[in-house]
């Protein structure tokens, strides 16, 4: 059963200088690995995949306003509070940085 928290966001992209995407997003509902603060040296393992949900965009400079929730309802729902900020992850490789925005 999925978590219904969501919380406002702002995804930064990396660029293509840094290996990651560089095409359009056509998904409006992203799943993937992330990376809190929180978590110390306890990454992968332990880690949680937080939903991310958005219009499709292109990757670009401007970072992508849409809402993330975690996928899991025993997630740490505290971790998403105005002003984090964790990283998304495809596998291993970080493919963007997200800030929760201001409620």
């Amino acid at each position: 059963m999925a978590s219904d928290r969501s919380v406002d966001v702002h995804v930064h992209w990396l660029s293509a200088e840094e290996g990651v995407r560089t095409v359009a997003l056509v998904k409006s509902r992203w799943p993937a690995l992330s990376r809190f603060p929180e978590q110390h040296d306890h990454w992968p393992d332990g880690s949680w995949t937080v939903v991310v949900e958005f219009e499709p965009v292109t990757v670009g400079d401007v970072p992508t306003r849409g809402t993330a929730r975690f996928l899991m309802p025993d997630a740490p729902h505290a971790w998403l509070y105005s002003g984090q900020r964790f990283g998304l992850y495809q596998g291993l490789r970080k493919v963007a940085d997200v800030d929760v925005a201001s409620e």
